[in-house]
């Protein structure tokens, strides 16, 4: 298993380069202080892993636990209004 995390102010994205991976689990948590507009998305294919243009209250978190699986050349994208904390566990797919 691996993690893609950080913080983010705007966006920032990942593309699944060699292997198919499967998203095990995802958090976001609000830093902003204020509400915030969060999308969490296959960029390419344009699905929303979450309700688009979620609204995240002040230091409010969203979790999830659902199995996502991602092809190669898939990008995941993750934006924001406000400063946003995310955790992506991942891990590779048997093939």
């Amino acid at each position: 298993m691996f993690a893609f995390g950080g913080q983010t102010s705007s966006s920032t994205s990942i593309t699944i380069t060699d292997l198919p991976v499967k998203i095990i689990s995802f958090s976001l948590v609000d830093r902003s202080g204020a509400t915030n507009t969060v999308n969490v998305q296959i960029s390419n294919t344009n699905t929303c892993l979450i309700p688009f243009d979620l609204q995240l209250g002040s230091h409010a978190l969203y979790e999830s636990s659902r199995v996502i699986f991602l092809e190669v050349g898939h990008i995941l994208q993750v934006s924001s209004s406000g400063t946003l904390d995310f955790y992506f566990t991942l891990d590779n797919v048997d093939v």
